[in-house]
């Protein structure tokens, strides 16, 4: 089983924050927020070895700006974005799932 490195760009380390102050600023909820902050990042963990077990998405908006080879995994509602780059994971975005249906 290959095992992959993880790279979270700055864009998705802001997504991941902004995600954590929604839930626990304007939701009033901290501990629901650091719950799924983590949950996040065992997500996005968890690539190191399943990365490439996923097919790629072939939907035009992620394609468009993220290349032909960009994956998705799901997470709650919540999708990660990621290529991956010869033994590296790169995490581009984690955005809501609804925005790419």
């Amino acid at each position: 089983m290959q095992e992959f490195e993880i790279l979270i760009l700055d864009e998705a380390n802001e997504d991941l924050e902004d995600v954590f102050a929604y839930i626990a600023y304007e939701l009033k909820m901290p501990d629901t927020a650091l719950t799924y902050y983590l949950g996040l990042l065992n997500k996005i963990l968890s690539l190191k070895t399943s990365a490439n077990s996923f097919a790629p998405n072939t939907r035009d908006f992620l394609t468009h700006r993220y290349g032909a080879g960009v994956y998705t995994v799901n997470y709650k509602k919540m999708v990660i974005v990621y290529n991956i780059d010869g033994d590296t994971v790169v995490i581009r975005r984690v955005m809501p799932a609804s925005l790419i249906l």
